[in-house]
Parts: C-alpha cells; sequence; structure tokens
C-alpha cells in the first residue's frame, strides 16, 4: 500500500535525513531542514541514480506518481528519464533565447540602432524627418516583428497604404529606407535578405500625376511677345493709385 497525505503531514523532521516509500521506488525524502523532497530510485545502464520529482506540498501526492509513471514509462522504452529531462530543459531553453533575440531584434529595434549608426554627420532636422516617417507608418504595421520575419508583402503593403493618402513620393523615401535597414542588417548578421530590394518603387505605386501646361506655337510667339511688351509699358505709363476702369473692392 502506497502513501497517505495523512502520514506525509504526519511526518517530522530529526537530526538526519529518512523516507517514507511510496512504491515502484517513488520515495519522499524528509530533510532535517523540514523540507519534504519526492525521490525516485532507478538503475540505467548498469548505474544507479536518483531523480528529483519536486517538492511537498507544490507538488501533490497525485502530481508526483504521475511523474513518476512518465518517467518509469521511459525507462522501459530504452531513455534516460533523467537524460531525457535535461535535454527537455537545454530545448527549452534554446527556444526562450531565440525568442528574446527576436525580441531584442524586432524591426523597429534594428531601425533605431541603424538610425543611431546613420545619423551621425545628418542635420538633425533631417534625421528626425526619417525616423519620424518609420514611426508614423511603418513601425505601427511591422516594427514587432522579427527583422528577419519582415516579407516583401508587408513592405509592398506599406507603401501602398502611404500612397492611399496621395503621399507617392513618402511611399518612395520609405522604400529606401527600408532597405537601407535590411542592408544593416544583414551586415550584422541579423538579418538574411532584404525583402525591400524584391521590388522598386515604379513597380508598385502609380505614375505621379502631372498637369497639362497651355503651349504656344512657334508661329504666334512673335505675337505673344509684342503682347507683353505692350503690357509692360502700359503699366509703367499708368499713374499710382487707383484706376478708373479698376476701382478698388473691399472684400
Amino acid at each position: 500500500m502506497g502513501l497517505t497525505i495523512k502520514e506525509i503531514d504526519a511526518a517530522k523532521p530529526i537530526d538526519k535525513p529518512y523516507k517514507l516509500t511510496d512504491a515502484g521506488g517513488l520515495c519522499l525524502l524528509i530533510a532535517p531542514s523540514g523540507a519534504k523532497l519526492w525521490r525516485w530510485r532507478y538503475r540505467f545502464d548498469g548505474k544507479e541514480k536518483m531523480m528529483a520529482l519536486g517538492e511537498f506540498p507544490l507538488i501533490t501526492l497525485k502530481e508526483a506518481r504521475e511523474r513518476h509513471a512518465q518517467a518509469r514509462k521511459a525507462l522501459a522504452g530504452g531513455i534516460d528519464p533523467m537524460a531525457e529531462r535535461k535535454a527537455e530543459g537545454e530545448a527549452k531553453q534554446r527556444a526562450a533565447e531565440a525568442l528574446q533575440r527576436e525580441a531584442d531584434n524586432s524591426f523597429e529595434n534594428v531601425t533605431r540602432k541603424w538610425w543611431d549608426w546613420w545619423s551621425i554627420g545628418k542635420s538633425p532636422r533631417h534625421a528626425g524627418t526619417v525616423m519620424r516617417r518609420m514611426e508614423v507608418d511603418v513601425f505601427p504595421a511591422f516594427g514587432h516583428k522579427f527583422v528577419d520575419s519582415v516579407t516583401t508583402a508587408d513592405v509592398r503593403e506599406v507603401m501602398l497604404t502611404i500612397e492611399r493618402r496621395d503621399a507617392r513620393d513618402v511611399a518612395k523615401r520609405v522604400h529606401e529606407t527600408t532597405s537601407q535597414v535590411f542592408l544593416f542588417a544583414i551586415a550584422r548578421d541579423i538579418a538574411s535578405r532584404n525583402p525591400a530590394a524584391d521590388f522598386k518603387p515604379r513597380d508598385i505605386l502609380a505614375e505621379a500625376r502631372t498637369e497639362n501646361r497651355a503651349r504656344v506655337d512657334v508661329k504666334e510667339l512673335p505675337e505673344l511677345l509684342a503682347k507683353m511688351d505692350e503690357c509692360q509699358g502700359r503699366s509703367k505709363r499708368e499713374p499710382l493709385g487707383r484706376s478708373k476702369s479698376s476701382p478698388l473692392r473691399l472684400s
């Protein structure tokens, strides 16, 4: 018969460690400090080992038995439970470090590092304008993403969003700055590619609107110049003050 909660609660520390056995090698070690520690003694590859399964009451009797059962299952499959747990812990640590690295190297963070490096020697006004463009248009869109996870589609969508507010020139400049940030990251082994280099602004932005102005034929030019001379001469002869033909109107 295994341990009971009543037996565990009744166990008191003495001047040396002792254990209460459960089943299958699971036991509760009572330390002189009063700590109650779940332990499992087993043999693997001819060597005796002791595996820690947690501390009571943080790990209850039921939970300790579940951990014990999982460890015994691994052992039955030819796996050292302690080595497996160590490998799992290391994998979790690597995953956590990778997540932290991605957070530290978000597009926004890398852009600010690039700006600190690039802005040296630039006029404060120009450097400030460049950063404000990124803060207003780019960071809200994908500033939180790991710099190497930003896609061509991310860059394109930001540019099209800017264009929709009739700021085509700003869209072009954002593309240029974004590309510089990626090149900065690639040079420092933070990113592997530059998605902004997959297209040019003219590939996605509409052509700039042009205004057609009145054109004068070469044959009409002499007559136009004569009229301009006549107008200039008239303005010189006209006295200062109000003209009778052009009464002053107050708005």
